[in-house]
C-alpha cells in the first residue's frame, strides 16, 4: 500500500470493465513508468496499480513491459485479457479433463493434451449451433 501513496491522490482513474452482461469489474487505476534498467530499446516498464472500489484494501500491482508511451487505457485492456485466459483454463480443467492425466512421459502427456485441445475446439465450434437449436426447440410458436 505504500507504493499507492507515492502517487498524487487525484491520479486515480476510475474505470470499469464489462466482462460479460452480468460481470462488471470496477476498479481505480494508477499508471506510471517504473524506473529501472531492464526494458528493451523502445520499451518501458509501466507500473499499474489497481484498487477495487468495493474493497479498498484489495490492491494489485502489475508491471508491464510495453512500448514507450502506451496509454493507461491500453495497458488496462491488455490486463483484462487475462480474465478470458483464466476462464479458458477453468473450462479446460473442469469441462474437458485437462487436469485429469496421470502420465510420466512426454508422449502420453502430449496425446492427452492434444485430445483435450481437440475436444475444446469441437465444443467451441458446435456449442453456438446447439444453443441455436435449443432456442428453436423451446420457441413459443404453437399450431
Amino acid at each position: 500500500m505504500r507504493c499507492l501513496g507515492c502517487f498524487p491522490r487525484n491520479a486515480l482513474r476510475r474505470l470499469q470493465l464489462v466482462m460479460s452482461p452480468d460481470t462488471v469489474l470496477r476498479w481505480a487505476w494508477i499508471g506510471g513508468v517504473a524506473v529501472d534498467d531492464g526494458p528493451a530499446d523502445g520499451f518501458e516498464h509501466a507500473l499499474l496499480v489497481r484498487r477495487c472500489l468495493t474493497d479498498p484494501a484489495d490492491v494489485t500491482y502489475l508491471l508491464a513491459h510495453a512500448p514507450v508511451g502506451t496509454p493507461l487505457r491500453e495497458l488496462i485492456r491488455i490486463d483484462a485479457a487475462r480474465w478470458s485466459v483464466q476462464n479458458d483454463n477453468r473450462l479446460g480443467k473442469n469441462g474437458i479433463g485437462l487436469d485429469h492425466y496421470e502420465v510420466r512421459k512426454w508422449a502420453p502427456w502430449h496425446r492427452h493434451i492434444t485430445s483435450c485441445m481437440f475436444a475444446a475446439a469441437f465444443l467451441a465450434i458446435t456449442r453456438p449451433a446447439e444453443l441455436g437449436k435449443a432456442e428453436a426447440d423451446t420457441g413459443t410458436d404453437h399450431d
